[in-house]
């Protein structure tokens, strides 16, 4: 899997990670009525969390996501930030307009 980021959407993300922070493509199905509905979101998690996940190839930062994830996502996929919003896109589909991006508190 290959995400790759427009410049738009680095400049942007590089502001809201620490150098000890991942980033983690997620697939929330919580409360989206079932199992395989969803919705992807960009969660920023401490860099010692990635045991469980996935490293995704891309052009700027370390992206992670649980494999189970992986089979509701295509195999190329793009990030653009424009009107102050991210969007997931492929060639086949816009995943989401609006990529939410949360910080994932550990305790």
């Amino acid at each position: 899997m290959q995400i790759t980021f427009s410049i738009d959407a680095q400049n942007y993300l590089n502001g809201l990670i620490n150098k000890d922070e991942i980033f983690v493509l997620f697939y929330d199905t919580e409360d989206c009525g079932c199992a395989v509905n969803g919705i992807p979101l960009l969660n920023i998690e401490l860099e010692s969390s990635k045991g469980d996940l996935v490293k995704i190839d891309t052009n700027a930062f370390e992206l992670y996501m649980f494999k189970k994830d992986m089979i509701f996502f295509d195999d190329d996929m793009r990030i653009h930030y424009e009107n102050n919003q991210l969007r997931l896109s492929s060639d086949f589909q816009i995943y989401t307009p609006n990529l939410a991006v949360r910080r994932m508190e550990r305790h």
